[in-house]
């Protein structure tokens, strides 16, 4: 894994009327935001349940997924 990021678990997602959000969960049981924006390029969406890697960055509402992408 690269340095700075982070591993989580997709809790939900296609939230919101766009169906554009959702939320990781982290090793330590908090949940992060994450919209479609931040997803690697060719990512559209993300199930429930999937394992994801990702850094953590600072939008306008506070902590953030950034740059997530599938673990494999």
């Amino acid at each position: 894994m690269p340095t700075g990021y982070e591993r989580g678990v997709v809790k939900d997602f296609g939230l919101g009327e766009k169906q554009s959000f959702g939320f990781i969960t982290l090793s330590n049981g908090e949940d992060l935001f994450v919209h479609k924006n931040n997803l690697r390029a060719g990512m559209t969406t993300l199930q429930p349940g999937q394992r994801v890697i990702f850094k953590i960055g600072h939008g306008a509402r506070g902590p953030q997924a950034m740059d997530v992408y599938l673990e494999e």
